[in-house]
Order: structure tokens, then sequence, then C-alpha cells
């Protein structure tokens, strides 16, 4: 895409309905989307301001006879960004269109306090009033949750033309300041955050960098679940790029699969039967001192949290006393 000045960014939801097009689908839609990123559009816009929701303003741009675009506007640095909401059918944004529109997103069904139709529009000449999209460096209003945004590069375009049908592939997600700053690091790195605030997705956009592709990389957690998930995002993100056959691709591992790997490669055996579960632990923990004290699921809890690498609020002078008992060999 020729334009330098603005930046097109879509969600996942409509990532993933581009790759259900054919390709001569695919390809009229970029050439579209190579006029919006020049700042035109020249097919005919509808432009809703809607009530309450902070002013926002929404952007109908006429694909074909049935089918419209949406968009909103905001800055990012010295860059106009156009975010790509998704396709809804010609005047029905509503059960229908829910298939390609995002979660979390109602105001796309608001009714509109007012309402133009314009002929083409040049993104230059718009007034301040119609950029009404938070930056993504922003908390996201409590009308509606906060969206990934992917970048919609040449690259990124490349490879969702390559793409056949609905497989799996992931576009290179659109990094706050704070994420490249995380990103640009050289380990090892210490990340925290709560649940659901991007620590996951940062670790996997990590194996994928550059000068790290020769190396031995090791995906580690504690859940099966995120060790699929976190595989999907990488084997996703390298299809189509001169990483796909990695001859050392990173491994993932749960801890407990990690585990068998070392002792079947020391010629050594895991014993399931002395695997200790909830059951277990309540039956030792009961004849502990703190038993009465301490609910036994909430120590477990404590301590599973502990071996997934949760850091234990402890002070600097119980540090000290603990490395003191633990080189006299009274710990």
């Amino acid at each position: 895409m020729a334009g330098q000045n603005y930046l097109l960014l879509l969600n996942n939801t409509f990532k993933d309905h581009i790759l259900t097009l054919d390709a001569h689908e695919k390809r009229r839609l970029r050439e579209k989307l190579e006029y919006l990123e020049s700042g035109l559009w020249d097919a005919g816009i509808r432009v809703k301001k809607l009530k309450g929701i902070s002013n926002k303003v929404v952007f109908e741009a006429r694909l074909s006879k049935a089918e419209r675009m949406l968009f909103t506007l905001g800055r990012h640095r010295e860059k106009t960004a156009i975010y790509l909401w998704g396709i809804v059918k010609h005047d029905d944004v509503g059960a229908k269109a829910k298939a390609i529109l995002p979660a979390n997103t109602p105001f796309l069904q608001f009714e509109p306090r007012a309402e133009e139709e314009l002929p083409e529009v040049f993104i230059d000449d718009l007034t301040p009033d119609y950029y009404s999209q938070e930056n993504v460096e922003e908390k996201s209003p409590e009308e509606y949750g906060p969206q990934k945004w992917l970048v919609l590069s040449d690259e990124e375009w490349r490879r969702l033309l390559l793409a056949g049908g609905a497989e799996s592939l992931e576009i290179q997600l659109f990094l706050t300041s704070e994420q490249a700053h995380v990103l640009a690091k050289d380990p090892p790195i210490l990340l925290s955050g709560t649940a659901g605030s991007g620590k996951t997705t940062i670790a996997v956009y990590y194996l994928f960098r550059g000068e790290f592709a020769d190396a031995k990389r090791l995906f580690l957690t504690y859940s099966p679940f995120l060790r699929r998930f976190s595989k999907r995002i990488y084997d996703g993100l390298v299809r189509y790029t001169d990483m796909e056959n990695d001859a050392r691709p990173p491994d993932f591992f749960t801890l407990r699969d990690l585990m068998t790997e070392i002792l079947k490669a020391s010629g050594a055996s895991f014993d399931e039967t002395r695997e200790v579960g909830l059951k277990d632990f309540e039956a030792i923990y009961a004849s502990h001192g703190l038993a009465k004290k301490y609910d036994a699921e909430l120590v477990w809890e404590e301590i599973r949290a502990i071996i997934k690498g949760a850091k234990p609020p402890l002070n600097a002078n119980r540090c000290k006393k603990l490395v003191s008992g633990w080189r006299s060999a009274e710990l």
C-alpha cells in the first residue's frame, strides 16, 4: 500500500472474516482499502454521530450495493489511525451483522443523533470532531471492551492473500509504546501483570524476535490451555514468513510435561501415584498446625501460584533471615 500518512488497523474479527473470502474478494477488498489508506473514499459513505458514547463518530463506507464497512478515526502520534471494525449488510447493523462485528462493541448498533450521506470523503479535509476513536494507549471507555488492533501492512496483506479458507493465521499486533519497550529489552526479563493484561502475547512475540531465530527457545507454562494457545499464536505469526520453516522452532511445554521429558531423558520415569492433587494435599495439610487457621484450598492455590512464578510478598529483613537460616542449615 502506497500511503504513508494513514495507519490502517483492524481487529481479529475483521481479520478472520477476510480469511473466509476467496482470492478475488480479497484482492477487491485490498484495492478498496488502498484508497482509504491514501486518505480517500470515493464510493459513497454515511457518517453517523452517535448518541452518548463519548460522541463516537462511525463511518459506513460503501463496498458494494449490499455491503458497508464500518470504521472510526483517531490519532496516533503524527499519523491518522483508521480503525476497521467490520463489514455489515446495507442498512442492517443487526443480527446478521454480528457474525462479522467484534464483541463488546454495542456502540456500532446505537442510534445516531446526526447522520449525513457523502459521495466521497477526503480524510485530510475532515474537522477534529470526526476523530472520535481513543488512542490504543488509552483505556477503553466503560461502554465497550478493549480491542486488540492489528497492523494491516503490505507484508500482512501478502500473507492474507496467500492464506486459504479460515486457516489459523495471526497478523502482527499493533504494539503500545509500553509493549514495544518490553520487547526491545534483552533477557532476562520479569514481566508482572494481571490476568488478561497481555503477558502471554508479549512472551510469544519475544520468541518471534529475529535475532533469536537460531537460538534454542523454550516457552514454559503451568497451563495446558496456555501452552496450546501460545503455540497457535506463534505458528500463526510465522505462517508465510521466512521463519515458517525454521530449523529450530521454539519448544512449548507445560511444567509437568517438561519434567516428564527430563526424567525420560535421564532414564528415569515419573511415578504418577506420587503426584499430589488437591485431595491428597488436604489430607496432608489436615495434620498441620495451621490447618485450623488457613483454608486448605487457599494454601494449595498459593503454593501453585508460587510454582507458576508468583512473587511472594516478602520484605528484605524476612529474606535475610531466610537466607541466614538456609546457610546455617536451620531452615
